[in-house]
């Protein structure tokens, strides 16, 4: 029996209007008085999630920051720090690759740098990133930093991420997270890491959960449950990992699964 449902949030739970389906709350007081536990698992940050599920954030368990932060009804209860030396580092290193804008990301709020003159780049941001703190210096940045978010406008994969991904192995995980973003956490930290955190805090096995999800950064915490949806407007690398394919998330893919295998529902 399913005890625990995890969902990505854009491409996978949001549909293409960044909207969450017409019947997620009504599927979400479902769940729990089946006592089923629904968690939302982004690449976004805690205080960009808490404001997308108002007024009812208080109810939410979260992962964030791709595992970087677990938050229970409005608290983080883990954090995995980014040590400063290897952030100053990263820092540095992302000061010699074109195009980027950077978000740093701590559990309270997000530091970035004034905009640039790319109206593109401040429109993908914006839907991403909520309470955003404007900074003249991200290396005087004194909390405690979880992720770095990499907003590329030459693609993550041809741009930023090689570069990256070669520099830091080893030593952090950086994924791509989607056609515009990438995500640097500390080494061992994603999704999967995180999930697999809050099923021992629970004491749910992997067989007793759900999980949803639709590009590279959903891959370990779908390798993590023994129910596994790969939603049907992923890239077609992904569907390899997962178990199921779920109706796209313009379809509401995500209710969909949980009304049919969970609550019974006829569709």
């Amino acid at each position: 029996m399913i005890k625990l449902v995890a969902a990505d949030m854009d491409g996978t739970l949001l549909d293409s209007q960044k909207q969450l389906p017409p019947d997620f709350w009504q599927t979400f007081d479902r769940l729990k008085a089946k006592g089923v536990l629904f968690v939302v698992a982004s690449g976004r940050t805690y205080p960009t999630l808490k404001r997308n599920f108002e007024p009812r954030a208080a109810e939410m368990t979260m992962i964030c920051d791709n595992g970087g932060v677990i938050g229970v009804q409005n608290e983080p209860v883990y954090v995995s720090t980014i040590a400063p030396a290897l952030r100053r580092e990263l820092l540095e290193a992302c000061e010699e690759i074109p195009d980027i804008h950077l978000a740093v990301s701590t559990p309270h709020t997000t530091y970035m740098l004034p905009y640039r003159q790319k109206p593109e780049e401040k429109r993908i941001i914006d839907l991403s990133f909520k309470d955003v703190k404007v900074v003249k210096d991200l290396y005087a940045i004194e909390d405690d930093v979880c992720q770095i978010a990499i907003c590329d406008i030459r693609h993550p994969d041809k741009n930023a991420y090689p570069v990256l991904s070669k520099r830091f192995a080893g030593r952090l995980a950086v994924q791509t997270s989607g056609s515009w973003w990438m995500d640097v956490m500390n080494a061992g930290v994603s999704k999967g890491s995180a999930l697999t955190r809050l099923q021992k805090m629970l004491g749910v096995t992997a067989e007793e959960t759900m999980a949803f999800g639709d590009f590279d950064n959903d891959i370990q915490m779908l390798s993590v449950v023994g129910e596994s949806y790969v939603m049907q407007n992923a890239p077609a690398h992904m569907f390899q990992y997962g178990k199921h394919t779920a109706p796209s998330c313009d379809e509401y893919g995500v209710t969909q699964v949980i009304r049919r295998e969970i609550l019974g529902d006829c569709i």
